[in-house]
């Protein structure tokens, strides 16, 4: 009797060895299966760890990314320099906030030396230059030190060479007030990852000179244009897009975007969880789903190893 009893416990040992061979996630030999148990039961508790500190985690990583925008922003301190100055510089440098020259309101250009200044030539192309080159709607001379009322526009979205200069420009005239248009903007002399909601005329009138003649010439601006072109007015007059909203909104505004910080690194901590999940290969460290299944696998193996040791 105790034979056959020894026996059937051999057949139901090596059975259940079989069994959780197959079952398994990863391969297993008799010898580790102590060994197995003990790892699984660590990683099991570091997943749990992992799975409670997951939202301070993360909180933390999105403040860690803001962080690094932040000290990836660097801010400028450029010289404010007359039309005279500007035009011996090859090109421009775009002023950072919170650069002091970004307040200066810029200086009307006088009528009588536009035709006869060789400088203004010069500097209405590095203007168009600089604005191309930051791939930008539209550029003040005052973003780039220059103490020269004057504004470039793009007038396509090919950011070629197809705008124009606008001297002492000027809004002569405005939609009315029930069609002011609601903006989301952004600004180059901002860091990039400040948007904030502004209002705009829909359509205004400008007056302004050209670099090639003293002529007064107006123009209608609709949409887009109108935007950046009321965009770089205000930096003609040493205004940021941030002196049209409130601290309150600015914090909100904040708030805003370290939530988009956290929702996309919750995002992509699940797309990784879940990959590994499906996993079938995965250590259990790696797949909280067949941690049950290994830890009971593991310990009645090595129960019934024990047994079939001590026959």
């Amino acid at each position: 009797l105790v034979i056959v009893l020894l026996a059937i416990v051999v057949g139901v040992g090596r059975s259940v060895a079989w069994i959780t061979n197959t079952i398994s996630p990863f391969p297993r030999t008799q010898e580790s299966s102590c060994v197995s148990y003990a790892c699984s039961r660590r990683s099991f508790l570091d997943e749990c760890t992992t799975t409670l500190l997951l939202a301070s985690t993360t909180t933390t990583t999105a403040l860690r990314t803001t962080e690094q925008q932040d000290r990836l922003w660097t801010p400028t301190s450029l010289p404010l320099m007359s039309i005279e100055e500007a035009a011996l510089k090859p090109n421009f440098q775009m002023a950072r906030w919170p650069d002091p020259v970004l307040r200066h309101a810029a200086s009307l250009i006088p009528t009588d030396t536009i035709t006869t200044s060789s400088s203004i030539q010069k500097v209405a192309e590095n203007l168009k230059q600089a604005c191309i080159e930051a791939k930008a709607v539209g550029l003040a001379a005052q973003q780039c030190g220059v103490d020269a009322s004057m504004v470039y526009l793009q007038t396509t979205t090919s950011r070629q060479s197809d705008g124009f200069v606008m001297m002492n420009p000027r809004i002569v005239e405005r939609s009315p007030e029930v069609e002011t248009k609601v903006w989301n903007e952004h600004c180059l002399v901002l860091p990039p990852s400040l948007e904030l909601t502004v209002l705009r005329d829909a359509w205004i009138v400008v007056e302004f000179e050209t670099p090639t003649t003293s002529l007064c010439k107006q123009i209608k601006l609709t949409g887009e244009l109108a935007r950046a072109c009321q965009h770089e007015m205000d930096h003609d007059r040493g205004i940021l897009i941030l002196d049209h909203v409130s601290m309150a909104e600015l914090e909100q505004q904040q708030q805003q975007h370290m939530m988009e910080c956290f929702n996309k690194e919750s995002t992509k901590s699940s797309e990784r969880e879940k990959k590994r999940c499906n996993n079938p290969n995965a250590p259990p460290s790696r797949n909280p789903k067949y941690w049950l299944t290994s830890l009971r696998a593991n310990s009645f193996y090595s129960f019934i190893h024990f047994l079939t040791q001590q026959s």
